[in-house]
């Protein structure tokens, strides 16, 4: 695989990627660790792909997968030197909590999102969600570099200002 093929693999798969992982782990850090994990051994082991028996998202995912349960197995597999058990997340601790609370920032701001204009709700998907420069928008949408950005920089702003009016200091 050449260095063209694997960015064009990355830009593609990485989002989905990344997604799948955090939503198994929830833990953003290690998912964005697990994904870069997962690209470089695609990278190293293209040479065993073989578009006869899968889709390039089938193995890719596969990949996936073996990483996600290896991740499993290690944690389950954890040994503190002390002796103690591996810190874990109780109700009283916040967690549920914070869950609510994170449950309820997703909805609002799905309810923000719904309020920009297509084409803001589109930038804002393709940066956050779709992980594109804004030079990479701009050229999609076929306007500049600066209005990909002034039009990103607006609906962020309703977005935070839709936050505030529900009662949320950001």
């Amino acid at each position: 695989m050449d260095r063209r093929e694997f960015e064009d693999l990355y830009k593609v798969y990485y989002p989905k990627v990344y997604g799948y992982l955090y939503r198994k782990i929830a833990d953003c850090f290690a998912a964005e660790d697990m994904a870069q994990e997962i690209f470089a051994v695609c990278y190293q082991k293209f040479d065993t792909y073989n578009p006869q028996k899968a889709k390039l998202s089938t193995w890719l995912f596969a990949i996936t997968d073996n990483r996600l349960k290896n991740y499993y197995r290690d944690k389950k597999d954890y040994q503190s030197l002390d002796g103690e058990e591996p810190p874990m997340e109780w109700p009283g601790n916040g967690y549920v909590e914070e869950a609510i609370l994170l449950e309820e920032q997703k909805r609002i701001l799905a309810e923000a999102m719904e309020q920009l204009p297509l084409r803001e709700r589109l930038i804002v998907r393709k940066k956050y969600f779709g992980n594109l420069s804004s030079k990479e928008i701009a050229a999609e949408m076929k306007i500049t570099d600066t209005n990909a950005r002034v039009i990103l920089n607006r609906a962020l702003h309703k977005i935070y200002e839709y936050f505030r009016s529900s009662g949320y200091e950001v």
